[in-house]
């Protein structure tokens, strides 16, 4: 999927009419660079805005995120791209054996502590099957990046859904005040530079996961996709602790608001228990042209 070197930053910012200090850039693999830039504050949205409009034809994404937040998780990122290259062999062979795994109960049951229970073996075979489902559009001499992209399509998102909101008592509490939801794009103090030609295709770049809260990259690439394609909805700042997407067609009845408070649920469990209730969460996600989330 990447052919030839990603474009510098300079010649980003000219195709996209753009001033800015480029402050740092880093290999991600053999053919992308990120860059970092320095914005001004004033006009930090629309550079961005700029930036995403000339997207398809530069490769590039903008991301807004913190300095020392970044730094360190492209630095990581490298780590993996290169983890995958060196070991895409292993990868491959470990295919066929994971296959075996999730068709055999007993073998499956073996690979548990003793004393473990269903739970615990149903997370197992979850997660097992999460890896299969990347590993097997592993390729030689693809990048870590384009098997993200590859699989997508084939995650199980409604048993993920399902996994993540189950267990929960979402039923609102009909005498508390109505909270409204309000969310405004956090620009931060970098835009970033991410090599891709689509919002949603920045989890496969960057691998933005640093707690269990946060689901896997490669989960995170399926269900930003889908909230790409129904909603228009683009990741524009991730820092960590918080993410932020612009919405260009929110939700259109009630229905399809409320399900989509459930996968919001699903991707940040914190919107809610920390936050609104699952109904004034639908009820925002109607108008609502910037999606917030937090972890805590």
């Amino acid at each position: 999927m990447s052919n030839g070197k990603s474009l510098s930053a300079e010649a980003v910012l000219a195709t996209a009419g753009v001033e800015a200090n480029v402050q740092a850039t880093y290999p991600i693999d053999a053919n992308r660079d990120i860059h970092i830039l320095a914005v001004d504050e004033k006009t930090a949205l629309e550079s961005a805005h700029k930036l995403a409009a000339v997207s398809e034809q530069t490769g590039f994404v903008p991301l807004f995120s913190r300095e020392d937040y970044i730094v360190q998780k492209i630095k990581n990122s490298e780590i993996y791209h290169k983890q995958w290259e060196e070991n895409i062999d292993s990868i491959l062979a470990s295919v066929p054996l994971m296959k075996a795994d999730l068709a055999d109960p007993i073998k499956l049951a073996g690979k548990m502590r003793p004393g473990s229970d269903e739970a615990s073996l149903a997370r197992v075979k979850a997660g097992i099957s999460q890896l299969l489902t990347h590993y097997q559009f592993a390729k030689k001499g693809e990048t870590l990046t384009d098997s993200y992209i590859k699989a997508a399509d084939a995650v199980e998102l409604e048993g993920w859904i399902q996994e993540m909101t189950s267990g929960y008592d979402l039923t609102p509490d009909e005498s508390a005040p109505e909270i409204p939801y309000k969310s405004t794009i956090k620009t931060e103090n970098r835009l970033v530079l991410v090599p891709i030609k689509k919002p949603w295709q920045i989890p496969a770049v960057l691998i933005l996961t640093q707690q269990d809260a946060v689901p896997i990259s490669l989960i995170q690439v399926a269900l930003m996709k889908r909230w790409f394609e129904k909603y228009g909805a683009s990741l524009l700042s991730f820092s960590g602790d918080t993410a932020y997407f612009e919405v260009a067609r929110p939700p259109e009845n009630s229905g399809i608001a409320d399900r989509l408070a459930l996968e919001h649920f699903a991707y940040c469990h914190d919107t809610v228990l920390q936050g609104l209730d699952i109904k004034s969460l639908a009820k925002g996600l109607l108008s609502a042209k910037v999606w917030g989330f937090w972890w805590d």
